[in-house]
This record gives structure tokens, sequence and C-alpha cells, in this order.
């Protein structure tokens, strides 16, 4: 938009400043007249020093004014100074080239400014992106560290589910020993009770055989 304004005050500018430009031109241009000399005196015409105003050609550069008494006769009318550099026709000419290049200056700004309009919105939603995808960064970041103190807690627990059971394994070999040697004690008063059976009935023979038999 800058650049718009700019252009079309530079523009405003130069179109204003032509017609002053033509004016000042078309004064400063004057054609010249042929001069009349009387012919009754044309010595005393001759001896006159005639007193013109200084001269300035198309490039600024002074002209060096005509000796005294040469007399210029035009060559050409008023009119044919139209078809040379700077007059009316040529103004016009370059005043429609100046408002064809500002027309054609003002159409490629406004493209360049739909551009760049474009070209901040397709930031904006590049911003916009990047934001979003940042947030969604963040919330997968936070769900990695609670999913880590998960992960943290759980081995925990299986850690003391693993001792608990080791614990519980331990306690159940401690009470089949327990119940092993219970039953081996209990086992050994049975096996003894025939033993000692026999050794009852040995000693009842032996007494019986020895005890005197009565008269029959």
């Amino acid at each position: 938009m800058k650049l718009t304004l700019l252009t079309c005050c530079l523009l405003f500018s130069a179109s204003c400043a032509l017609p002053r430009v033509k004016s000042v031109y078309s004064e400063t241009r004057k054609p010249p007249t042929a001069v009349e000399t009387p012919l009754a005196q044309p010595e005393t015409r001759a001896t006159e020093k005639i007193s013109e105003p200084r001269l300035y050609a198309r490039d600024g550069t002074p002209v060096s004014p005509q000796e005294v008494g040469t007399i210029e006769v035009a060559s050409q009318s008023g009119r044919a100074f139209d078809t040379e550099e700077g007059s009316r026709w040529t103004l016009l000419e370059k005043y429609q080239e100046a408002v064809a290049a500002r027309d054609n200056y003002e159409i490629e700004v406004e493209a360049l400014g739909m551009a760049l309009d474009q070209a901040a919105l397709a930031a904006t939603s590049a911003r916009q992106a990047k934001a979003e995808l940042l947030r969604q960064v963040s919330d997968l970041q936070q769900r990695v560290v609670a999913l880590e103190g998960e992960n943290i807690e759980l081995a925990g627990r299986l850690t003391t589910a693993q001792v608990r059971r080791l614990q519980s394994e331990k306690l159940l070999l401690e009470a089949k020993l327990d119940w092993s040697r219970i039953q081996a004690t209990l086992n050994k008063p049975a096996q003894a009770s025939p033993e000692s059976t026999a050794a009852t009935q040995a000693a009842a023979s032996q007494k019986a055989a020895s005890t005197p038999q009565g008269p029959q």
C-alpha cells in the first residue's frame, strides 16, 4: 500500500507539472518574426545597438546573440514548431505515455499487493499450523512423562508381587518340610510295636519252659 500511494503521488505531481512546463516552454519558444528595417536610413539602423534578451537552448546552455544589424527571416510558420521536441503534440504524447506507464504501474502494484496479501495469509496459516504442532508435541511429551510414571509404578508393583510370591513359596516349602517331619515322627512308633510284641512272646515262652510241671 505504501508503494502504491508513493507511485500515485509521483505520477500526480508529474501530471500537474506538465501543463506548467508546457506554458513556460511555449512562452520561451515564441516563433521569430521577420524584422523590418527601414530602407530610408540603413546606416543609422546598423549603428544602433540592439539589446536582446539572453536565449537558452533546449539543453539549458545559453545561445550566443546574433550580430548587430543582421536580419533573420522566419522560414517556417508558427505551426511548424509543433513537430519539434517540446511542442504541444510531443508533450501530449509524453503525457499519454506517462499516464499509460502510471496505469501499468498501478496494475503491477495491485498484483504485488495481492501477492503480498496471499503471502501474509500463507505466513499466518503457517504460524497457526506451527502453533498447533507445538501444542500437539507438548501434549505428547506430557503423555510420555505420564506413561513413564505409570511404567515405573507398574514395575514397582510387579517387583513387590514377585517378592511376595517368593516369600509365599518359601513359606510353603517350609510348611511341607515341617509336615514331612511330623509324618516321619508319627510313623516311627508304629514300626517298633511288632518287634516289641515278638520280644514279649519269646520271653513268655522261655518263662513257661523254665517253670516245673506238677505230678500227673
